[in-house]
């Protein structure tokens, strides 16, 4: 399955160990276009980590412009409720994800000072795959638990699973 071989890719290669990862499991799919944004983002994620290469930016440019926004991938949607990803360590398999409220003073100082020494909690969301132009796209985006901040990271593979290019963006509350 293609949200393995990512998840793969990530723990072996990206995982930073002090973080504490929990996740359902379930792939889940956007609401509304799901191929053309998976397709597009990757492709911004990719403009925006080579942003001091005038060629590569040109280059990843045009290909957004010719892929535009509402790319149409293939998206197989084989009943997503049984869709799950066999997670590994360092995941923990939950039933539900929790979330926290943001918190600031004494609660606050005392959350940071524990995740510093212990690690961070974050959730773990899985996105079904795309195919277009014969490659994979697929995300892993991973939440701090109090949603203050997260990462996305956006995969493109080949047919036999071989991760050919990644990508990491992310968002801060």
């Amino acid at each position: 399955m293609i949200e393995e071989k990512a998840l793969d890719y990530y723990i072996k290669n990206i995982h930073d160990k002090r973080d504490k990862l929990k996740s359902t499991g379930k792939i889940e799919i956007f609401a509304s276009n799901h191929a053309g944004y998976v397709i597009s983002q990757f492709i911004v994620c990719k403009t925006r980590q080579v942003k001091k290469d005038t060629t590569q930016t040109k280059f990843y440019y045009n290909e957004l412009k010719r892929v535009g926004y509402e790319a149409n991938g293939e998206l197989d949607t084989v009943n997503l409720k049984d869709l799950t990803v066999k997670l590994k360590d360092p995941i923990k398999k939950v039933e539900r994800l929790k979330f926290k409220k943001l918190r600031g003073g004494l609660i606050g100082l005392w959350r940071q000072l524990t995740n510093k020494l212990f690690g961070e909690p974050f959730n773990v969301h899985f996105f079904r795959h795309v195919m277009y132009e014969g490659d994979f796209y697929t995300l892993i985006s991973i939440v701090k638990k109090d949603g203050e901040y997260g990462r996305e990271l956006w995969f493109r593979l080949n047919d036999k699973g071989e991760v050919l290019d990644w990508c990491e963006g992310g968002w801060i509350q």
